[in-house]
């Protein structure tokens, strides 16, 4: 019995990684048309703008500067602000930057 309960398990973790993978992937794939059309160099409000607007065209449900409570260990350690949250499951920041590179003062979107 114990294995058909570990393999139950096992199913429902698959099926949400799947899922995941699947939100993710819509995420990345509207970032990515953004980044194509606009290309680098603008502020972050500019690609702000315009993922929402490419959220709205592939029906992609999001809230965007959302405040949230930050919890560790069931003890509230402080506030914070998503930049965007898609169906309560996947949080993501964007930024502005160069090119994909450990330094956060350069200048091209990057979801992080």
């Amino acid at each position: 019995m114990e294995t058909n309960r570990r393999g139950a398990e096992n199913a429902e973790r698959r099926e949400l990684g799947e899922e995941m993978n699947r939100l993710t992937g819509e995420v990345i794939g509207a970032a990515i048309e953004v980044h194509r059309v606009l290309g680098a160099g603008f502020l972050e409000e500019v690609y702000k703008e315009a993922l929402i607007i490419e959220f709205l065209r592939r029906g992609i449900p999001h809230e965007f500067e959302k405040s949230v409570t930050v919890n560790y260990k069931g003890h509230e350690v402080g506030k914070g602000r998503l930049d965007f949250r898609r169906c309560q499951s996947s949080n993501f920041g964007i930024e502005s930057c160069s090119k994909f590179s450990p330094n956060p003062r350069s200048s091209s979107p990057l979801i992080s």
